[in-house]
């Protein structure tokens, strides 16, 4: 999946126009061991990195959908109120994108 294109651009996700890391591509996609494996290896620079338009992994995986990503993220320190470049945070792209379990976990957080 890494070598996949990234999917065209969405306006509330900003992914193909948004450069991202390895980290939000799996996030993105929803590849929990993945994102795992990525997090041991450096669990400060992965989760707080932004995008371009100042996605964060967070924001990919709420975006779409990913409860078992979004469950990782926060446990690995994620900032669930970080707002990207369209001041939106993850919980605004959750709600926007229909994505209620999401909604639920990250409006406790």
């Amino acid at each position: 999946y890494l070598r996949r294109e990234p999917p065209q651009h969405s306006t509330h996700s900003g992914f193909s126009t948004d450069p991202a890391t390895t980290l939000h591509f799996a996030c993105y996609y929803g590849h929990t061991t993945i994102a795992e494996l990525l997090l041991r290896k450096d669990v400060n620079l992965q989760v707080a990195a932004q995008s371009q338009f100042l996605n964060t992994a967070l924001h990919f995986a709420s975006s779409q959908g990913h409860l078992d990503v979004v469950k990782l993220l926060i446990n690995k320190g994620a900032d669930p109120r970080l707002q990207n470049k369209d001041l939106h945070t993850p919980l605004d792209l959750a709600r926007i994108n229909g994505h209620g379990s999401v909604v639920t976990v990250l409006s406790i957080v």
